[in-house]
């Protein structure tokens, strides 16, 4: 199971059990009537894994419309134009003191990108530098 998976269910998980009444239901004909409780569930499954997979797909539908507009460094890029490891450039950016944000992967994991209109000038220099 991947992580986009396992994402998926324990928010159905937690969506579930936020319904008291759902959640009777369930456990009721889990008892009494274990086929309709298997059906239910699938179905439950099912609804929650479409509304789930249209979350992502809009997610990444704006990701892509963002990216456009913007470039995003990695942070290998960021560190090669700063002259340092990649590891450097997270632990800066997980302490909040370069800018970036982490975002999901294709393959469902998160990495750190940073938005190159939010580094200071000379790494923009330096990139822009770096292409031509």
């Amino acid at each position: 199971m991947n992580r986009t998976d396992a994402l998926k269910e324990a928010l159905t998980e937690d969506a579930f059990c936020r319904e008291p009444l759902a959640l009777a239901i369930i456990s009721y004909l889990r008892q009494e009537d274990p086929e309709s409780y298997r059906k239910v569930v699938t179905a439950f499954d099912q609804i929650m894994s479409n509304r789930f997979n249209a979350k992502i797909r809009e997610y990444f539908d704006e990701m892509d419309s963002e990216e456009e507009t913007q470039i995003f460094l990695k942070a290998g890029e960021v560190a090669e134009l700063m002259g340092c490891s990649p590891r450097w450039v997270r632990k800066l950016a997980g302490e909040q003191k370069l800018p970036g944000y982490k975002r999901m992967n294709s393959d469902g994991s998160m990495e750190w990108v940073f938005p190159l209109e939010n580094l200071g000038p000379h790494l923009q220099q330096r990139y822009y530098h770096s292409k031509s």
